[in-house]
């Protein structure tokens, strides 16, 4: 017991150790290029001229979103409206069930058919 309750605390003393928080900055930096001309120098010789690129930091802004004019998009199509022959089905549907049938189940085999005629029927329409 003694060696359970050492090895839990060895072990969980070490948590705040563990809990460090890091933050992590982002310098954002900025360029100036400068142009230099040629000259000719005292001793009559002529320097080429160069460009010099200077680094300095700056504010990072990505807020900037450089929005350009996008086209409207058209306006939706309307969907045409497709009529479901819902009731041809179910009379398939109970007429098949009434020939498969006997006749003293016709009660409930016939409005049984009717329905799922009228469901199969339905379930391929939009």
């Amino acid at each position: 017991m003694k060696f359970a309750l050492l090895a839990s605390l060895a072990l969980l003393s070490g948590l705040p150790v563990q809990a460090q928080q890091t933050h992590y900055y982002q310098t954002c930096k900025g360029y100036r290029e400068t142009y230099v001309p040629g000259y000719v120098d005292a001793s009559g010789n002529y320097v080429r001229g160069h460009t010099t690129l200077v680094e300095y930091p700056t504010q990072c802004n990505y807020s900037q979103n450089y929005n350009y004019p996008h086209p409207a998009p058209p306006p939706p199509q309307p969907v045409p409206h497709r009529r479901c022959p819902v009731v041809i089905g179910a009379l398939l549907g109970g007429g098949t069930a009434a020939a498969i049938a006997k006749k003293d189940s016709w009660s409930w085999a016939i409005p049984l058919g009717a329905v799922l005629g009228g469901g199969v029927v339905s379930s391929s329409c939009n």
